[in-house]
């Protein structure tokens, strides 16, 4: 093809970038107090380079360059994550601890196809093709306690730890761990529905409510072992 030879050059021109603000309080548990507690919170506002969400994938033949690639949303970081954790003597000698995390959706990053024009929304140089690198934010699949539906991850872990001194450095204990106590379904796959004639939809991607999930389902768990 005119143009176009058989010379094809590799570079590093992947790129990652990070903005971020974590607020944090924290009282650790001793003792003679009976308990302790923790919260964080994060915002991460996280763009790369990259059309498929793939790390390890330089692929640069829709455009000349890999830095030619527009900046879109970062794969696998919400904007706003919240961890709170709680600790608390419980009777018969065990300490009970819980912890909640709650983060908004992560982005789905994808090349999407709805007959782009030829330069891309964001001003970035257009590839010819009708389809341009996108990360978009599908809606929340689920609420906490109060309000709408704004977050696409929730856990709740619950465990329970008594210690035992058996004899001078030997010693036992036994754990009961129960993992995402309300079973929620953090999704992880997307269903896009990009639009047509180039015009993108107003919600162009959702979760896949019969898809895969991150973390684990509601599981109970007993652990028991020495320490020495």
């Amino acid at each position: 093809m005119p143009g176009f030879g058989a010379l094809i050059i590799g570079n590093n021109g992947l790129e990652t970038h990070l903005d971020q603000v974590l607020v944090s309080i924290d009282k650790p548990y001793t003792r003679e107090s009976h308990w302790g507690a923790s919260i964080a919170y994060t915002y991460s506002h996280a763009t790369k380079n990259n059309d498929n969400g793939d790390p390890t994938d330089q692929y640069a033949f829709d455009y000349a360059t890999i830095g030619h690639y527009p900046f879109v949303a970062a794969p696998g970081v919400p904007r706003q994550r919240l961890v709170v954790t709680g600790t608390l003597d419980g009777p018969w000698g065990f300490v009970m601890g819980a912890k909640l995390t709650l983060a908004t959706p992560n982005p789905d990053v994808n090349l999407a196809c709805f007959g782009a024009p030829a330069t891309n929304v964001d001003g970035n140089p257009s590839n010819g093709a009708g389809c341009q690198a996108m990360g978009v934010f599908p809606p929340g699949n689920g609420r906490f306690l109060i309000g709408g539906k704004i977050f696409g991850y929730r856990d709740l872990d619950l465990q329970a730890t008594k210690n035992f001194r058996i004899h001078d450095g030997l010693g036992a204990y036994v754990r009961i761990d129960l993992i995402n106590a309300f079973n929620w379904h953090n999704y992880v796959d997307y269903l896009e529905t990009w639009g047509s004639n180039g015009q993108m939809n107003r919600i162009p991607v959702v979760y896949n409510p019969t898809g895969n999930i991150s973390g684990y389902p509601r599981t109970l768990r007993l652990t028991m072992g020495l320490k020495f």
